[in-house]
C-alpha cells in the first residue's frame, strides 16, 4: 500500500483524508516539517505533501529541505501564504494543488506523479542504502538516514538536531555521543567531522585521519 507523510500544523482542515485512504493509500501525518523530515529519515513514503508557509528550517524553505533528501513527488498543498506557486515549483515541489482540490482531482495527480517516477531510469534509493542493513538504534537509523540522504552534502549540527529529534531539545554532547556509536557500527564508511560546521558522510574506506574524534 503506497505510504503518503502529510506534513501539515492542520490536518483536519484537509477535506480529502477518508478519500484517500478508500483509494488505498495509507496516510501517515506529521504537523511540522522537522517532525516530517523524522519520520522521513525513519520509513521514507512513496509520496510527500506538505502545507505551504511552514516556518523556516534552520533559514531553509521547507519544500527546499525535503527536496535535497527526498526522491520521491513533493506535493505542495497551496494557500498562498508566503510563495507562489512559481517559486514553489522551483524550489523542488513536482505539482502545487489549493488546499480545496477535490479528492479525484488530488488522487489523479498523485498517482500520475507515483507513475512518473516508476518510469525514471535508476532507483529512488539513495546510494549506500546497504548501510542500514546494521543493526541500529531508532536515534541511530535517522541519524544515517540523515547523513545519507545528503548525498555527502554537509549537514550542520543545528541541521541534525531538528531534523533527527523533531525539533526536540537535545545537548551537542548527545549529538557527538550518537555520532561515535554510530562510527563505531559502520564498516568502511566514515562520517566526516568538517570541524566546526557539521558532518558528512563518506564511503571513502580508510578516511580515518579526519574522523578520530566527533566534535
Amino acid at each position: 500500500m503506497p505510504v503518503v507523510l502529510i506534513i501539515h500544523p492542520n490536518p483536519s482542515s484537509i477535506a480529502c483524508l477518508s478519500e484517500l485512504e478508500q483509494a488505498q493509500f495509507q496516510v501517515k501525518i506529521a504537523p511540522s516539517a522537522a517532525q516530517g523530515l523524522a519520520m522521513i529519515y525513519e520509513c521514507p513514503p512513496d509520496v510527500v505533501m506538505v502545507a505551504d508557509g511552514l516556518p523556516l528550517i534552520d533559514g531553509q524553505e521547507p519544500c527546499l529541505r525535503l527536496r535535497q533528501i527526498c526522491r520521491v513527488p513533493i506535493v505542495v498543498l497551496g494557500s498562498g501564504q508566503r510563495l507562489t506557486s512559481a517559486r514553489i515549483l522551483e524550489l523542488g515541489a513536482d505539482d502545487y494543488v489549493p488546499e480545496s482540490v477535490g479528492a479525484m482531482e488530488l488522487i489523479a495527480r498523485i498517482r500520475s506523479l507515483m507513475r512518473r517516477y516508476r518510469r525514471k531510469p535508476g532507483p529512488n534509493l539513495h546510494p549506500g542504502e546497504d548501510l542500514l542493513s546494521v543493526t541500529l538504534t531508532p536515534t541511530e537509523t535517522r541519524l544515517l538516514k540523515c547523513l545519507l540522504f545528503n548525498d555527502g552534502r554537509i549537514v550542520t549540527k543545528p541541521q541534525l538536531v531538528t531534523e533527527v529529534w523533531a525539533g526536540r531539545r537535545v545537548t551537542l554532547g548527545s549529538l557527538r555521543f550518537h555520532i561515535r556509536r554510530l562510527r563505531q557500527k559502520l564498516s568502511g564508511n566514515t562520517i566526516v567531522n568538517e570541524w566546526g560546521i557539521g558532518y558528512r558522510l563518506s564511503a571513502e574506506p580508510g578516511n580515518t585521519n579526519q574522523c578520530r574524534l566527533a566534535h
